[in-house]
């Protein structure tokens, strides 16, 4: 139990070619669905978005595709990581809540997917809020991998970091390491941090080969559901919001945190709930 507020409940569901690990935290009749960033990480760390079920609704965490305790695909064909998989993972994981429709968050690589699920299932989405959301098209990701990688130099120079490099399969120690170079304050040591968030490398490249030369801007303009996007002032990766923005054709808010960089929920969260709380309980 993530918190002594909410009862912790897990499943394990079916969905085409993976075994998806599904935790719910109980607060409501609803459902929320955090869509994790990575790709490749597992959700652990969004335990920290446990205190929206004190707003009465159940939190629903699931570990993506051959992460954390989800299976790797039974066949590792191209297509076993695209987008359009994803999607269909999230369909299961909406179906199991038992809910018409839900609330979806999507954080950082996150927020592609659940984007990409609102605009494919407008009907099943009653709001969509995006956290320090990864870029919509491939050159704005590698514009946010340049900047972060300055930033991880810099750090580095001056012995704040010490990169460690990924073992085999598992890049969780690796990720751990450049925790500070996500931060606003690199310095600041937080109370909740990655907890106990594992990361695959293979799940990593393969999305993002899967992905490829992508281009999202097109598919944002077909979501009709209220868009609320929260993005850290000095999120390493940039102001990724002026990205999403211009397509969007729904309602759609920007909250820019102060003082906050790319994993709010850790390092602002009197900041971040607020607004998202709002939205949250739609």
């Amino acid at each position: 139990m993530a918190d002594g507020a909410a009862i912790e409940t897990t499943a394990v569901v079916s969905s085409r070619d993976v075994a998806l690990f599904v935790r719910t935290f109980e607060g409501g009749p609803e459902a929320v669905i955090a869509v994790h960033g990575g790709p490749g990480v597992s959700s652990d760390h969004l335990e920290a978005l446990v205190p929206l079920t004190k707003a009465g609704v159940d939190l629903v965490l699931y570990d993506q595709r051959g992460v954390g305790r989800s299976s790797p695909p039974v066949d590792l064909d191209p297509k076993a990581y695209a987008l359009e998989r994803y999607v269909a993972d999230l369909e299961t994981v909406r179906t199991y809540t038992g809910d018409a429709s839900v609330v979806l968050i999507g954080h950082s690589w996150g927020a592609i997917v659940a984007a990409a699920y609102a605009a494919r299932h407008p009907d099943r989405v009653s709001a969509l809020v995006l956290i320090d959301p990864a870029s919509p098209t491939k050159r704005g990701l590698d514009a946010g991998w340049e900047s972060l990688g300055h930033r991880i130099d810099q750090l580095q120079h001056l012995g704040v970091i010490h990169p460690v490099e990924a073992v085999g399969d598992d890049c969780t120690a690796m990720i751990a390491s450049l925790l500070p170079a996500f931060n606003a304050d690199p310095l600041r040591p937080l109370t909740t941090d990655l907890g106990s968030t594992t990361c695959s490398t293979g799940a990593r490249v393969r999305t993002w080969a899967a992905l490829g030369d992508y281009d999202l801007r097109a598919t944002l303009t077909r979501i009709t559901a209220p868009v609320l996007i929260l993005d850290g002032r000095m999120d390493p990766y940039g102001d990724t919001p002026a990205e999403w923005v211009p397509s969007l054709r729904a309602p759609h808010e920007v909250v820019y945190l102060d003082n906050c960089g790319h994993r709010p929920m850790h390092e602002c969260p009197d900041t971040m709930f607020p607004p998202l709380l709002g939205y949250a309980t739609r």
